[in-house]
Order: C-alpha cells, then sequence, then structure tokens
C-alpha cells in the first residue's frame, strides 16, 4: 500500500525508513502531542482514511504514544454503523523523548524523534463515494451545508 506522506505545505519532513511487505515506517519532526495529533489529521486527509484510538498509552520512555485502527476494523461501529468490515490496518506513533541515552542509541532523534508504523492492506476502498462518506471532514461539510439550507 502507497500513502501520500508529501506534507511539505503542513511543514511536516518525513522520512520513510520501510515501504514493504504491507508495512510502513515513517520518522518525522512532530516533537510534542499537538504536532502528532495534526500529523495524523494531515495524513488521514490526504490519503481519505480515517482512525480511531485503539488503544491509549502512557510511558516513561516517550512523551506521547497512540495506537489507532482504521474505522472500518473498529469493532465498537459494528451493528451501530453498519460499515465495520474487519480492515486490520493499524497505525502507531510514537515520540521518543530526546535525553543524552537517546541520542546516543538514534542519531536520528533530534530533527526526528516521532516515529509512525502503519501496517496492514486495507480490504475496503479507499476512494469510493461509500468510504469518503464515513470520513469526519465529509460529514462536517454535509452538515455545514444543512445548516447553510443548502438542503
Amino acid at each position: 500500500m502507497s500513502y501520500n506522506l508529501d506534507f511539505t505545505d503542513e511543514e511536516f519532513s518525513n522520512i520513510v525508513l520501510k515501504n514493504e511487505n504491507n508495512e510502513v515506517h515513517v520518522r518525522t519532526n512532530a516533537f510534542d502531542d499537538n504536532e502528532a495529533w495534526r500529523w495524523k489529521e494531515v495524513f488521514t486527509k490526504k490519503n481519505n482514511i480515517s482512525f480511531n484510538v485503539q488503544k491509549l498509552s502512557k510511558s516513561v520512555s516517550s512523551t506521547f504514544h497512540e495506537k489507532f485502527i482504521c474505522i472500518f476494523g473498529d469493532k465498537h461501529h459494528k451493528g451501530v454503523r453498519q460499515i465495520y468490515t474487519g480492515c486490520g490496518v493499524k497505525m502507531d506513533i510514537k515520540i521518543k523523548l530526546i535525553t543524552k541515552a537517546t541520542c546516543n542509541k538514534d542519531k536520528d532523534v533530534r530533527a526526528h524523534p516521532c516515529t509512525v508504523i502503519i501496517e496492514g492492506v486495507h480490504n475496503h476502498h479507499t476512494e469510493s463515494a461509500s468510504a469518503l462518506h464515513q470520513l469526519p471532514e465529509t460529514r462536517d461539510a454535509l452538515f455545514q451545508n444543512f445548516d447553510l439550507g443548502c438542503w
């Protein structure tokens, strides 16, 4: 699966470390949790996909660590929104602490402390109308048009 990782217009510098066997490893220059959430939002908009938080993690060795699952693979929506397809795409975003020890082990941690791992292949279309109508941006635009009286 190839993803659009060109975020230069959003001031993110991405380095693709690995892109094979349905697994993508990326380093980026997100330094805090706000930038990590913004990176996730830019990624989802550019690639027409959406993720839900799967697990919240508090860690001593990182400043931010979140795990996400594709909205079509989230079992909480099974039966409620009828969009569950069992999609196994997961995304793991982690920002390492910048300490002496981490700088000695990892030379890129000062410029790119955030690592993103995306695993799996979507078992549904990501460009079709049925997939796009599930995105939060599409839903917000619909409600905005409804509020303006366009419907």
